[in-house]
């Protein structure tokens, strides 16, 4: 159920979202890559994991997941949403530093589709290269 939950998210994504360029990332090849990678024109890339919570207050990485946002530099963000789909939240990938966070305890930098593409457009565009 969470595979096609997560899918279903993807698609909301793509649709809600045309001013940024996605790519989906097929995760079988390395354990702990992000599910997206996307840019906006004029920015630098940025890449999207993409998490479902269940009881509304948690999620859960896995140890790759975790060491992924730990270890690589870039902009990097999770985007959750609800199991009925309600609109996304997207969160700085800080929120990946522990196997199961309280998302009480994060504020989101964006909710809904319209805020999360400003926002990450804005970041894109600010980011200086490494």
């Amino acid at each position: 159920m969470k595979a096609k939950t997560e899918t279903k998210l993807w698609q909301m994504v793509k649709t809600n979202t045309p001013k940024i360029r996605w790519n989906r990332l097929e995760n079988s090849i390395s354990r702990g890559m992000p599910d997206l990678i996307g840019s906006v024109a004029g920015g630098h890339f940025f890449t999207v994991e993409l998490k479902i919570t269940r009881d509304n207050k948690t999620i859960s990485f896995s140890p790759h997941q975790i060491a992924f946002h730990k270890v690589n530099h870039g902009l990097k963000f999770i985007m959750i949403s609800t199991v009925d789909l309600s609109p996304p939240k997207l969160f700085h990938s800080s929120l990946a530093s522990e196997p199961r966070p309280t998302l009480d305890d994060h504020s989101p930098l964006a909710e809904g589709f319209q805020q999360i593409v400003k926002t990450l457009s804005r970041l894109s565009l600010s980011a200086t290269s490494d």
